[in-house]
């Protein structure tokens, strides 16, 4: 048999061994010494194969456990490991663990790469040996060396580039997808364009003389203001929303809408039976006040509120366009089972959560820093309501009083029609005006320093919030009715079609009540000739036809 053919052989019989003489695997009879064949220097069974060795690198004071994978290992007391770097080796005792894997204890060696030999005894036991490597820095209790650990810092870096890059990327996006046209209205067009169409059939002089009589000009004195205040006990619950808007657009043309509405919360005040409802009912002076508020602090309400409101706008639109991307930034607030969609996936507790976060902002972010901007005339009645109310009736009073005007009649409605007070450009969405009654309804109660009551059981989950802030809002309060202000806005320009319609709508609902009128009044007292003069010289109204 030659060589090759041996070869050959051994590679697909188990009747081959390891020759120690000639350190090769070879057939029995094959395995010589120069006198003959050397039976004692042949081991039967499959010649061993070093495959895989883990890790391939080791510190130099060792002591690491290696782990050599192969084939057709035997359990010897006399196996060894040599380590061989070509001028110094080591002998390593070996365990056995199975024929497919044995491990050693690496020893200590200079720094260097070396080849692993599978011995028995001084005899090589395998064809092949395994690449192996010394160094000094080396980390080898999990298998990774120096350069390793370099290798791995850098990837992480990388990764944390890449993520940091990935949301500076989002965060750029979802600025666009959010840059908002915060630009402020036109608040006169705001205010006055519904109520730019005549109504009203005049005259040149039409209606001059009655004009005269209520703003107290033609003999009255400019500061005059007793007819009007006198007439205002003639209206009726029908006619006073009309009424009220109609008086604070004429006074707001002569610039008296503040000394007018003075007047009035006075005689509320004043006449007032149950102090816990000053201006929550439906009175003359709680409707100018809030005609009169959206007229004069439109700038105010739209630095305080116009950021909040138009941004849930901004995330409903965002979430109704189906944007995956930005799921996490939908908003929920729902919180009534009965007004609720898709009730099984709802989760309430988040929702109560979110409604939180939203009024939390809204109140500590936005109304609670608000007083260096509030306009001088809302700081003028305040100080006045307070005053007002501490000599006629004391107590906790004034709080109501100051919530009832500043929240209920000036900024919860601004929440509930954002688009009317200039805080976002069109109407809301459904699913952002039900978030935005939420909203108020919190707040209002938060302003009514009142907790949640059993008549909306889905409110209670809302109670701490509200306890927590009630304290806040006394404070507030506070500070908002003792900072008087001497101080008045610009003059508001009232375009003269509006004035002229608020002028006719006044006379069209005292000229129906004029005997009444006149009939109280002091028969040959100068204002009550003027006032039968007007009444006369203008006759009965007539609207525009259209």
């Amino acid at each position: 048999v030659t060589e090759d053919e041996e070869d050959h052989i051994c590679r697909n019989t188990p009747n081959c061994g390891w020759c120690l003489y000639d350190n090769e695997c070879s057939l029995p009879q094959y395995c010589n010494q120069s006198n003959g064949p050397n039976i004692t220097s042949w081991i039967s069974g499959d010649c061993p194969i070093l495959t895989k060795i883990t890790p391939r690198k080791a510190s130099l004071a060792g002591g690491e456990t290696i782990t050599i994978n192969g084939r057709y290992f035997i359990d010897h007391p006399e196996m060894v490991i040599k380590v061989d770097n070509g001028i110094t080796a080591s002998d390593v005792d070996v365990n056995y663990n199975s024929q497919n894997e044995i491990t050693f204890i690496s020893p200590e060696f200079e720094p260097s790469d070396v080849l692993l030999y599978l011995y028995l005894g001084d005899e090589k036991f395998t064809q092949n040996g395994l690449d192996f490597e010394f160094e000094s820095d080396a980390i080898i209790s999990n298998g990774i060396n120096a350069g390793g650990i370099v290798g791995i810092i850098l990837a992480v870096l990388l990764v944390i580039a890449i993520l940091i890059a990935a949301i500076i990327y989002t965060r750029r996006k979802q600025q666009n997808l959010f840059d908002m046209d915060l630009d402020e209205p036109d608040y006169l067009e705001l205010l006055f364009s519904a109520d730019m169409v005549p109504l009203w059939e005049f005259s040149d002089d039409n209606f001059a003389l009655f004009e005269e009589i209520l703003i107290g000009s033609g003999g009255f004195g400019d500061t005059d203001l007793g007819m009007f205040v006198y007439l205002t006990q003639f209206l009726e619950p029908t006619d006073l929303d009309q009424a009220a808007k109609a008086i604070v657009q004429l006074s707001l043309d002569h610039d008296k809408a503040l000394d007018l509405l003075l007047e009035v919360i006075v005689l509320e005040i004043e006449n007032c039976s149950r102090p816990n409802t000053i201006f929550r009912g439906n009175s003359l002076a709680s409707k100018m006040f809030k005609t009169f508020s959206r007229a004069i602090a439109g700038p105010y309400l739209f630095h305080t509120l116009a950021p909040k409101i138009s941004t849930i706008a901004k995330v409903n639109e965002i979430a109704g366009g189906n944007n995956t991307a930005l799921d996490m930034l939908a908003i929920d607030l729902e919180l009534d089972e009965n007004k609720g969609h898709n009730l099984s996936n709802m989760d309430w507790e988040t929702n109560a959560l979110q409604l939180q976060l939203t009024c939390q902002k809204i109140l500590v972010n936005g109304i609670y820093k608000s007083l260096p901007i509030l306009p001088p005339e809302l700081s003028t009645i305040f100080f006045r309501v307070n005053q007002l109310i501490k000599n006629n009736f004391g107590g906790d009073t004034v709080y109501f009083a100051v919530g009832g005007l500043y929240f209920l009649r000036f900024v919860i409605p601004s929440i509930f029609a954002p688009h009317i007070y200039g805080l976002i450009s069109a109407p809301p969405t459904d699913e952002t005006q039900r978030q935005l009654v939420l909203i108020a309804k919190v707040i209002q109660t938060i302003a009514n320093l009142q907790l949640p009551g059993k008549k909306e059981q889905y409110m209670m989950c809302m109670h701490d919030f509200i306890d927590n802030h009630i304290n806040t809002v006394i404070s507030f309060y506070d500070k908002l009715m003792n900072m008087p202000s001497p101080d008045r806005s610009d003059p508001i320009e009232v375009p003269s079609t509006v004035k002229l319609n608020a002028l006719g709508t006044l006379y069209s609902i005292f000229y129906p009540k004029r005997k009444k009128i006149l009939s109280q009044m002091k028969e040959d007292g100068i204002r009550t000739k003027k006032l039968k003069a007007a009444f006369e010289e203008s006759g009965e109204p007539t609207k525009v036809q259209k």
